[in-house]
């Protein structure tokens, strides 16, 4: 009996011992890591003072002792890449973030290391057609001209201005004049800073006031009577360089056919106010982004109804977010809210009509606008009609209603000329991807997991993406394609619908500093994270 208690005695000593052990090494190694964490915090601390103070030589040795501290931390592999970048050293930018993301696997590495990989690359699709843009790289197109452009519509919002804008409308929004010369027929052809496009103007017999011959320009309330684009992706949202002829009867929605003028073939589209006429091959297919174009305006410099004294302008389009068509029977609801001047009106409704385009005139004042129409989130708007001056060429974007997806779109100025989307991330289970311009639809198990519902070229956008999965980890990011480094000057702003929530907005503004990419948010798992960097 006594040789038992002394076997339990030992059994029980040498168990105590070890567990004086285990809480020995489990001591060890929590101090270990703390002494860990206190070393990399202090190393990237202190790594961030020498950046601020643009000692970078110094803060790149900080930020490579707070990696070999622990490698398993994104941030100094962001930063690192960040300088190297800024000192034009893409090579090192590409190594570092490479590395990062071998050993973290950060969403917020692999958007990065993504969006620098396409800085250099030009992304040639075999047999495609080339469309040179600002800045000499290239957007393609399909080789399968019957795939190409599935979703081309026209850019109501560029219509819309095409067809009742004046001289001074196009000077205020496209910036001065930068070329103006007499033309063929007597046509004074006019060019603006930021529109890529000629604009033709003419005095006639019965109107003599469109032309000032003695300076060589137009008067500010003249209308052109054509206008021929530089590009056919100025006029068309997701132009990728091609359109077969049937695709092009369903932009127009008429069975057009192509028909030859004077050795050129072209496709005609015809309306009371509008003529539009596109070069195409024999078989009535647009095979270049550079073809010939021409936009006639049959009612242009007509005389129009004067507005009542007191009476302002309200002129513009309504679109859908997700392909840029027009949205008829939208209703347009503005209300005051300023009633501290006397003759504050009560405001009033329009409604767009068949060509999701509105009209209408009001008191001079501040007011809110609500636009609602069926199937659409509602969205309000603040309209300052209080100088007195008609506003005109006002866009205006709708969301579909969500059921689980989450929604993005974005919309920018006249310049930069094209700001891209970028969607970086990766499904649980599924391999890394990026959803851009280049790569416009992601699946995974068979179903589409984000899509670049519409990519938009010149100018002002929507430029939407729609994430159906919402099972992963994505970052979203915005680049200026033209690599101007000045999208903050001019301004952008990035709506974010989630499902059951309000539609939250985002600004850049030059105060967030200069840069051509803008990396805003991170979705995890639908639960949105503010990132609202500029680099």
């Amino acid at each position: 009996m006594k040789s038992k208690n002394n076997k339990s005695r030992i059994l029980l000593a040498a168990l105590a011992a070890l567990l004086v052990v285990l809480i020995a090494v489990i001591a060890v190694i929590l101090v270990q890591s703390r002494m860990k964490e206190s070393h990399y915090e202090a190393s990237y601390e202190e790594a961030e003072k020498y950046l601020a103070e643009a000692n970078y030589e110094q803060a790149i040795i900080s930020y490579k002792n707070a990696i070999q501290t622990d490698p398993g931390k994104e941030g100094p592999y962001l930063a690192l890449a960040e300088i190297y970048m800024n000192q034009n050293d893409y090579s090192k930018a590409r190594s570092i973030l490479t590395r990062g993301y071998e050993m973290t696997n950060s969403s917020r590495i692999a958007g990065r290391l993504s969006i620098l990989e396409d800085e250099d690359v030009e992304l040639v699709s075999a047999g495609g057609t080339d469309s040179s843009t600002a800045n000499g790289t290239v957007k393609t197109a399909p080789a399968d001209i019957k795939t190409a452009s599935s979703k081309l519509r026209f850019d109501s919002s560029l219509l819309q201005k095409v067809k009742n804008y004046t001289f001074a409308d196009f000077k205020r929004e496209f910036g001065s004049v930068t070329d103006a010369r007499k033309g063929d027929d007597d046509y004074l052809e006019v060019r603006h800073d930021q529109l890529g496009a000629v604009l033709y103007y003419k005095n006639t017999d019965y109107n003599r006031d469109i032309v000032d011959s003695s300076r060589n320009v137009p008067y500010d309330t003249a209308q052109p009577e054509k206008i021929s684009f530089d590009t056919l992706d100025e006029i068309f949202n997701n132009f990728e360089g091609a359109a077969s002829l049937n695709r092009m009867q369903m932009v127009f929605g008429l069975r057009v056919q192509p028909q030859t003028e004077d050795g050129q073939t072209y496709i005609q589209y015809d309306s009371e106010d509008l003529v539009v006429k596109i070069e195409t091959d024999k078989s009535g297919n647009v095979v270049s982004n550079e073809a010939w174009n021409s936009f006639e305006l049959p009612l242009a410099n007509s005389e129009e109804e004067e507005e009542a004294e007191g009476e302002v302008g309200f002129m513009g389009v309504v679109i859908d977010a997700t392909d840029g068509s027009s949205i008829p029977g939208a209703q347009l609801t503005l209300s005051t809210t300023d009633r501290s001047r006397g003759n504050a009106s009560d405001g009033g409704v329009v409604t767009t009509d068949s060509s999701g385009e509105f009209e209408g005139s009001f008191t001079a004042a501040s007011y809110s606008l609500t636009i609602t129409a069926p199937g659409y989130i509602e969205e309000s708007f603040d309209v300052d009609l209080s100088d007195g001056e008609s506003q005109t060429g006002l866009q205006y974007v709708l969301s579909p209603e969500l059921t689980e997806e989450v929604r993005i779109v974005l919309e920018w100025n006249a310049e930069p000329r094209d700001l891209d989307s970028h969607l970086n991330g990766a499904v649980d289970g599924g391999s890394t991807f990026h959803v851009y311009y280049g790569n416009k639809r992601t699946s995974y198990n068979g179903s589409t997991a984000a899509e670049l519902d519409l990519d938009d070229t010149s100018s002002y956008g929507p430029e939407t993406i729609t994430i159906s999965n919402l099972n992963g980890v994505y970052t979203y990011s915005v680049v200026d394609f033209t690599r101007s480094r000045n999208m903050a000057e001019y301004g952008a702003t990035v709506k974010v619908y989630l499902p059951g929530e309000s539609v939250q907005t985002f600004e850049l503004y030059s105060e967030k500093g200069t840069g051509n990419t803008w990396e805003l948010l991170k979705l995890d798992h639908g639960r949105l994270e503010l990132i609202d960097h500029i680099y």
